[in-house]
């Protein structure tokens, strides 16, 4: 009977193992000479390690430079590449082949620096493809790359959190583009100087089903054609929340945001459909456009499915257009929907309608942080504040300080040890200090 027991657990365990339930290795990968023990010296190697079984192995990558080779790798079984206990690990993408491609599962890179070569001939840096592949990305850097880094082609869902682009290019997509995808999440990175020929300097988002875009800047990207920092194409529910967005340029429409739709949408209003898009909390400013929406451009309504745009507790301030009024230069087309918000020009045209609108001067800094005299502090509606999660500025800062929650990414902070805290109600912390 032992015998027997013994033997079906030998088989159970067997069948957990070729099915991926237990395989879990840490493969160590490093540079020769530069990690004792570690039995990969390219990261080529642990990845195909990996490929190799079914199961999620964990590719701990030690401190150095590694280099693709020119025809690229494909990733083919889930897997995790972290840099190893903090390591500095620098990637570098060869050639216009030499990518990383994810084939149909997921992926992850944690504290990843990629690179392009001095060459200039990196195509990108990782690509998912296929309707189940998933590519997140946590703490990693993308620089100078003259082709999109990051791009999602009909896969599940490209991930974003605490990463950076900078100096990079593309066709479409200076830093980022996703093609009929299903998900897109991006949350605290930072987009900077990133430029396209076409459209969307740091982001290009086309076909896409859900898209959030949270507590992220967007800052001094260039598009050639349409939308400065963001183009969004027949995405159907997009949210941006405490987001940044400043010193873009579009050589067309949409300094700061271009938002159209040339598919279709299963969402309705009424018997119409639509595609949505959410602006909360987010402070748009001094974006410029050659031609129409400085800030914000928006596809006309005759349209179907036509563009649905909510802004709320937000600041359009100083972006400029080719346009005489200065409310059609921060948004070339009325939004539907507008709720507390600081508009420059607001109530000249009567088209523009909204609900507690300000057109005073938000009086931001460099950074768009609110001085201590902003009209716009205490002047939003905390009904559209989440109730879980978000609950931080764009600054990882309280996000309702005072009586109200402040309009625009920035909540603003007074002194807590100084001569302002009795006037504070900080949300989660006692009235008082004593």
């Amino acid at each position: 009977m032992k015998v027997k027991v013994f033997a079906l657990l030998c088989t159970a365990l067997m069948y957990c193992f070729s099915a991926g339930v237990l395989h879990a290795r840490h493969i160590h990968v490093a540079t020769w000479g530069s990690a004792a023990g570690a039995p990969y010296a390219t990261l080529e190697q642990g990845i195909q390690a990996a490929n190799a079984s079914a199961g999620v192995d964990d590719i701990r990558v030690h401190s150095g430079n590694y280099t693709l080779p020119v025809s690229g790798v494909q990733i083919t079984e889930e897997c995790k590449i972290t840099a190893h206990s903090g390591a500095t690990v620098n990637v570098d993408i060869p050639g216009p082949f030499g990518h990383l491609t994810v084939c149909n599962v997921d992926a992850q890179f944690n504290g990843i620096e990629f690179r392009c070569s001095a060459g200039g001939y990196g195509q990108t840096a990782v690509v998912g493809t296929g309707s189940d592949a998933r590519i997140h990305f946590m703490d990693c850097r993308f620089s100078n790359f003259p082709r999109t880094p990051v791009q999602g082609r009909g896969c599940n869902r490209v991930e974003l959190k605490f990463c950076s682009f900078s100096d990079n290019s593309g066709v479409n997509g200076g830093a980022m583009r996703a093609v009929g995808v299903e998900e897109v999440f991006v949350e605290d990175c930072q987009f900077s100087k990133n430029s396209t020929v076409g459209d969307g300097g740091a982001i290009c988002l086309v076909d896409c089903t859900i898209a959030t875009i949270y507590r992220s800047w967007l800052i001094d990207n260039v598009a050639l054609n349409r939308g400065g920092a963001v183009f969004v194409d027949n995405v159907v529910d997009l949210e941006m929340r405490n987001d940044v967005v400043s010193g873009n340029l579009s050589l067309q429409e949409g300094g700061g945001i271009r938002f159209q739709n040339t598919g279709t949408s299963p969402l309705l209003v009424g018997s119409l459909p639509i595609i949505r898009m959410n602006v909360v909390n987010c402070t748009i400013f001094d974006n410029l456009a050659m031609s129409s929406g400085g800030g914000l451009s928006v596809q006309p309504t005759v349209v179907i499915p036509r563009c649905y745009t909510r802004v709320v507790n937000s600041i359009l301030w100083n972006n400029k257009a080719n346009a005489r009024l200065k409310v059609v230069a921060q948004s070339d087309v009325p939004p539907d929907h507008v709720d507390h918000c600081c508009i420059e020009g607001w109530g000249v045209v009567a088209s523009y309608t909204g609900t507690d609108v300000i057109a005073l001067d938000p009086q931001l800094n460099a950074k768009g942080e609110l001085m201590f005299y902003s009209p716009c502090i205490n002047q939003g509606d905390r009904s559209h504040f989440p109730s879980a999660g978000f609950a931080m500025d764009i600054a990882q800062n309280y996000r309702l300080v005072g009586t109200e929650i402040d309009l625009g990414a920035h909540e603003y902070q007074a002194d807590l040890f100084g001569s302002e805290v009795d006037k504070l109600d900080v949300e989660g912390l006692p009235k008082s200090l004593d």
